[in-house]
């Protein structure tokens, strides 16, 4: 048998409840690319982004999200696939960052381990986001990297 005496005090000024709510985060009005080649997911994101205020364009491998970037304006941010034919995630993003070195990229893929979410980085990603996709989850991701 143990005892434990801990000399502890009680706080007279606790914290309110109030200050333990998570905060609320919105992506409304904010412009994205969304970039993925499943047909499935696709609707799945744009649905989850239109369905919280955000602006979604769209492409279905890196190619289109590559000729896209130059065409659209005032993009916030773009959410790309890894896995896409014709041109996959990592290249596409090497290419748009020879146009522009701010704009954020936030990689989505079922891919999740340490060196797949190195090789986002080394391609010149913002962040890495786990597939399946969730809704809170997303915005949190999109919120950090804006």
């Amino acid at each position: 048998m143990f005892i434990v005496c801990l000399p502890l005090e009680v706080d007279k000024n606790p914290v309110k409840t109030e200050s333990l709510k998570p905060k609320t985060v919105s992506i409304e009005n904010l412009s994205i690319l969304v970039v993925e080649d499943n047909d499935i997911n696709m609707e799945v994101i744009e649905f989850m982004l239109q369905s919280e205020g955000a602006i979604v364009y769209k492409a279905r491998n890196g190619k289109e999200a590559v000729e896209q970037f130059g065409q659209i304006k005032n993009l916030d941010l773009i959410l790309m696939d890894l896995m896409m034919p014709i041109m996959d995630g990592y290249e596409a993003t090497l290419q748009i960052r020879k146009k522009d070195k701010k704009i954020p990229i936030l990689a989505m893929s079922a891919n999740a381990y340490m060196q797949d979410i190195q090789k986002c980085y080394q391609a010149g990603m913002n962040g890495h986001i786990s597939k399946p996709l969730y809704l809170e989850d997303l915005k949190d991701r999109i919120i950090q990297i804006l």
